[in-house]
């Protein structure tokens, strides 16, 4: 079981997603972390390139309740 989840909530966020899990990834490297993220439909590369980082993707239906 990981020490730490970290839920980062999505939606076309191709440009920005890869970042922002490194940064999650780097921040918290002593840790054993647990990377997801919620998202709410991406039309774009999002839940691909989050799950390149080793982030399980989380899909929400309902627009707004990935945060």
């Amino acid at each position: 079981m990981p020490e730490v989840s970290v839920i980062v909530p999505t939606m076309n966020e191709e440009a920005s997603i890869g970042t922002v899990l490194d940064e999650v990834s780097a921040a918290l490297a002593s840790w054993d972390v647990e990377l997801l993220t919620g998202d709410t439909a991406s039309r774009d590369r999002t839940n691909e390139l989050a799950r390149l980082k080793g982030a399980r993707v989380l899909s929400e239906p309902r627009r707004g309740y990935g945060r």
